[in-house]
């Protein structure tokens, strides 16, 4: 199970490092290049363990090959730039707080209480003005998270450690897969392949984390018991 665990783990520090990456700002050339590349490969981060993001992955290597590396960085670009950029209107808010109210607002409870949660790990957005829910933040402290607790799947430290899994399992729940249905409508309505698909896999992967950590906990809990 150590050995399961620890592989499960290290692909789910990939993955959400590299959603991250995906969504934390405008795509470069160089980062399009090596995104493109890796896209086309037949292993993805959590494939195997979610038949969903295989089917995403598919649907992008699909697109892939029908484009060339400089036509996808482009459409990357183009795509980031009227969703999350737009001067007359973003079309799909990358943070959490402004589906939660009416006016879209930004800075709402899902800001202070994602930023209590990195301080209470040591965890920094860089600059401290900007929102903590933006969604690249919240699935760069998932990584973080995921870092922290293969050491103690390492270390055989686990049962001593349920706290940052029990962190874990609540952050993934209240923050990313509470709003993520409502990003990706949005990716859907203005007409987004890519960033719909990469939403996709980050909502499976947040649905597939919420699931193992659930077992996790239930089957630590039932051991201390016995």
């Amino acid at each position: 199970m150590k050995n399961e665990l620890r592989e499960l783990w290290e692909q789910k520090i990939e993955f959400y490092n590299l959603m991250s990456m995906v969504f934390m700002k405008e795509p470069g050339e160089d980062f399009c290049n090596v995104l493109w590349q890796m896209l086309k490969e037949d292993y993805f981060p959590l494939a195997e363990n979610r038949p969903d993001i295989h089917t995403f992955h598919e649907q992008l290597r699909k697109h892939l090959s029908e484009t060339t590396s400089a036509d996808f960085a482009k459409t990357m670009k183009q795509e980031y730039y009227d969703l999350f950029f737009d001067p007359y209107g973003i079309k799909a808010s990358p943070w959490q707080s402004s589906y939660t109210n009416r006016d879209n607002l930004l800075y709402q409870a899902p800001d202070y209480e994602t930023k209590a949660f990195y301080h209470r790990y040591g965890y920094e957005v860089s600059d401290n003005h900007l929102p903590g829910d933006h969604i690249s933040i919240e699935l760069d402290f998932l990584k973080r998270l995921s870092e922290k607790e293969l050491n103690f799947i390492d270390t055989d430290k686990l049962n001593e450690n349920t706290a940052v899994f029990s962190d874990n399992l609540e952050f993934v729940k209240k923050y990313l897969l509470d709003w993520i249905d409502d990003f990706m409508k949005n990716l859907s309505l203005s007409g987004s392949i890519y960033y719909l698909l990469f939403a996709s896999m980050a909502k499976a992967a947040g649905e597939l984390d919420r699931k193992v950590l659930q077992n996790l906990l239930k089957k630590e809990k039932k051991e201390e018991e016995n």
